[in-house]
């Protein structure tokens, strides 16, 4: 009877340690999935941070390029002017030496 009360107690003292033995596994678990989770959110910020630098540097090319059109633009215009100028400048010349000549 004692060897009998004595192998139950040993058998208890295994499915303690079992049972200890398996809520440390998922105490570990449960460690390892909440870091899983805090690496994929860090991986999802740092995602939504590059795209938003992304997109930030796509706007600012696309403000450098109109920019540079406007400038483009209003050099153009004053050469444009700048031509007409000269263009009735030597006219003006022409003129007079036509007028001297005669």
């Amino acid at each position: 009877k004692k060897a009998q009360e004595r192998k139950i107690l040993a058998l208890q003292a295994d499915v303690l340690v079992a049972h200890n033995n398996v809520n440390r596994l998922a105490n570990m678990e449960e460690a390892r999935t909440a870091e899983d989770m805090q690496r994929r959110a860090r991986v999802h910020l740092m995602k939504r941070e590059y795209k938003a630098a992304l997109r930030r540097v796509e706007e600012e090319k696309v403000q450098l390029k109109q920019s540079y059109q406007k400038e483009i633009r209003g050099q153009s215009a004053e050469i444009a002017t700048l031509r007409a100028l000269l263009e009735s400048e030597q006219k003006v010349r022409t003129v007079k030496e036509v007028k001297m000549r005669s």
